[in-house]
């Protein structure tokens, strides 16, 4: 049975609230590639982009307190992000 109009708007605004686009960028035939190493490690290709940035983040470094998640079941909302990007205190500043 499909969802419901008033659902489907339940889940937009929800969305909308919750969740913010990032757009990449890649060549012709990259993101085949891509979304199929996603499929073989059992993630969706968000999943996926979303763990190689965690996994980035703590090869570099960055503070525990200011990464992602790689799971957005396991993420919380953080505070808006200041003008450095990681979030309104300075601890990681110069």
């Amino acid at each position: 049975m499909p969802a419901s109009e008033a659902r489907l708007r339940a889940n937009k605004k929800y969305a909308a609230k919750t969740y913010e686009p990032l757009a990449i960028n890649v060549l012709q035939g990259e993101r085949a590639v891509v979304t199929a190493a996603a499929k073989d490690a059992g993630l969706s290709l968000a999943a996926y982009v979303r763990a190689a940035i965690a996994e980035k983040m703590e090869r570099d470094g960055v503070p525990e307190e200011k990464r992602i998640t790689a799971s957005i079941s396991e993420a919380k909302r953080p505070e808006k992000a200041d003008e450095t990007g990681y979030g309104d205190d300075d601890s990681c500043g110069e």
